[in-house]
């Protein structure tokens, strides 16, 4: 089992978080903010591939939409 926090500390994760925020042009995958409006960050849509996520395991969401999807487990209704 991969220890997450430590993973999240990798350069595996910064490269592959990287990569999401350049497919998502820096943008909330959900409101559109950008990275100057709001801070970003990337959600595992899956805990299945961790260490090995493949690109549509990830979705660039703003610190609110990611909030809001982890406090209702929903980003909308």
């Amino acid at each position: 089992m991969i220890d997450y926090v430590a993973y999240l500390r990798s350069p595996e994760w910064a490269a592959r978080k990287a990569a999401a925020l350049r497919r998502a042009d820096d943008r909330c995958q959900v409101c559109y903010a950008d990275r100057w409006f709001s801070r970003l960050e990337v959600h595992h849509r899956t805990y299945e591939r961790i260490g090995h996520e493949a690109p549509a395991d990830l979705t660039v969401l703003c610190a609110h939409c990611h909030d809001l999807f982890h406090r209702h487990r929903k980003l909308c209704g």
